[in-house]
């Protein structure tokens, strides 16, 4: 997937009990934006995620029984 806007995060996750897995995220090169975005959730599992070209890979920010695993981050 590619940031439609570069000045954006390319998935934001705003809700709980949410797994992806197998995906490439790339294109958010703007201040602090991130392949994937998580932020204040529980119980969400990202797995087997290329995260290439983001300012970060994945931001996982205040929350609870969150994991990444298996995944590639190559930031900007």
């Amino acid at each position: 997937m590619q940031a439609t806007d570069a000045g954006d995060h390319v998935i934001g996750i705003f809700a709980d009990w949410v797994n992806i897995s197998g995906l490439t995220v790339q294109g958010a090169t703007g201040y602090e934006n991130a392949g994937i975005y998580i932020y204040n959730r529980q119980h969400c599992n990202i797995s087997n995620i290329n995260a290439t070209g983001n300012w970060f890979g994945v931001s996982v920010e205040r929350c609870i029984a969150t994991s990444v695993r298996d995944s590639i981050m190559q930031e900007n």
